[in-house]
């Protein structure tokens, strides 16, 4: 009869232990010792239980109208245990140092509701509704020294206008207010050491981010998509540093910069070369202002910033070939300038056994040159840093099909934003 209801619940337990040991040795131009080293262990214990249920009903009638609703609620506990033991060099005995281990709980819990509609006629094909979100947090440390609660309702409007005019134009027409919510861990407010000199914090008074962004897309054939998109944002959310110059130390924290304004442009172009070859490429730019208080004073940024990726696929009778080349261009993001990177993935997959048993196997980033280079230059800060993390991996997959019994993954799941604010 064209009616759905659809219930999906999902429990999420995420445990986190980040242990380390960190000895520091100050030496001068020589190496002998100037002062006598430091050494200390850290351990941060994170809990974090996502709970979220969410309803849905969609109704379909015969004049090609569409009608959805639907409710949501999510309860997310967060608790943080940091310990940091100094050692005497003396004794040779670690002892806790109480001005850096605390414990910390953040507490949210979202009531959410939508109605949508759908009308298709004549080649058109219009999508248009409204979200509304209760949001309560409760936030506080074992001492007491730091607890609030926060309460907000807000209203998220969205639409959106296709219009096919023939097999080969495709056009879309789209606005919508959204909310980007800061991870869990940005809001506890204590210090975690990582060197002498590094440490990092969160922020309890962060806001969400709102977004207010338009689109209009232009797809032809199926095969080249064009896009265009401009984003006003309010309460831009920004990576921060403060330097002390007295001790040396450099704390990074997140933070609101007042606005932002996001002129973007998407390319994706997919076509078979011939009948065992087929190319996609993905591309994108994008130019940002920001303006808003930085560490007390006014401040505003402009920058660019653009990407690519092309991927060759290869099919070779019952194996196919996949050759994917990514590079991310320079980037200057807020108050941070980002270096340019690059990779190059591989990836076979292989059936066997009359395609019941397939075999997939890929390296990501062959080179190694994914590093990741940043600076920072404002105020009193000049400074620059350059990591690699474990962007080279190697990952295989099985899969074996039994004979005629299907089984069919959830495509809906209640919890995915909610798992995207883990920080991982």
């Amino acid at each position: 009869m064209g009616t759905k209801l659809i219930f999906s619940s999902d429990y999420s337990p995420n445990y986190d232990l980040y242990e380390g040991t960190f000895d520091n040795w100050f030496l001068d131009a020589d190496n002998h010792e100037t002062i006598q080293p430091l050494f200390y262990i850290s351990s941060n214990v994170i809990k974090n239980d996502i709970l979220s249920s969410k309803l849905d009903f969609i109704k379909k009638t015969r004049n090609a109208f569409t009608l959805e609703t639907g409710i949501k609620a999510t309860s997310s506990n967060m608790k943080s245990s940091y310990n940091l033991h100094n050692k005497e060099n003396a004794t040779g005995e670690f002892i806790l140092d109480t001005s850096y281990t605390n414990a910390f709980s953040y507490n949210e819990q979202i009531l959410a509701g939508y109605i949508s509609f759908t009308k298709e006629w004549d080649g058109f094909s219009l999508n248009g509704g409204v979200r509304a979100e209760n949001t309560h947090i409760v936030a506080e440390n074992k001492t007491k020294t730091v607890r609030y609660k926060r309460d907000y309702f807000n209203l998220f409007p969205a639409i959106n206008l296709e219009y096919s005019r023939n097999e080969d134009h495709n056009f879309q027409l789209s606005y919508n207010l959204r909310i980007d919510r800061p991870d869990y861990n940005s809001f506890n407010p204590f210090k975690n050491r990582n060197s002498v000199f590094m440490s990092n914090k969160g922020n309890p008074n962060l806001l969400p981010e709102y977004s207010n962004s338009f689109e209009l897309t232009h797809t032809f054939k199926g095969v080249l998509s064009n896009s265009f998109s401009y984003s006003l944002i309010d309460h831009f959310l920004i990576d921060l540093t403060i330097q002390n110059d007295s001790s040396k130390e450099t704390t990074a924290y997140v933070d609101n910069l007042g606005q932002a304004n996001k002129y973007g442009y998407s390319i994706f172009y997919n076509q078979p070369l011939k009948k065992w070859w087929t190319i996609t490429f993905n591309g994108s730019a994008s130019y940002i202002t920001t303006q808003g208080k930085l560490l007390g004073a006014d401040y505003s940024s402009k920058g660019y910033f653009y990407m690519g990726s092309l991927t060759n696929e290869f099919l070779l009778k019952s194996t196919k070939l996949a050759v994917n080349g990514k590079y991310i261009g320079p980037r200057f993001n807020g108050v941070w300038m980002n270096g340019p990177r690059w990779g190059v993935s591989l990836g076979v997959s292989r059936f066997f056994f009359k395609e019941r048993l397939n075999i997939t196997m890929g390296i990501d980033d062959i080179f190694f040159t994914m590093v990741g280079s940043n600076r920072i230059k404002v105020q009193n800060q000049d400074w620059s840093i350059v990591a690699t993390n474990d962007s080279r991996r190697f990952e295989i997959n099985l899969s074996y099909s039994f004979g005629k019994v299907k089984v069919q993954e959830r495509d809906i799941k209640s919890n995915e934003e909610e798992k995207g604010r883990l920080g991982k």
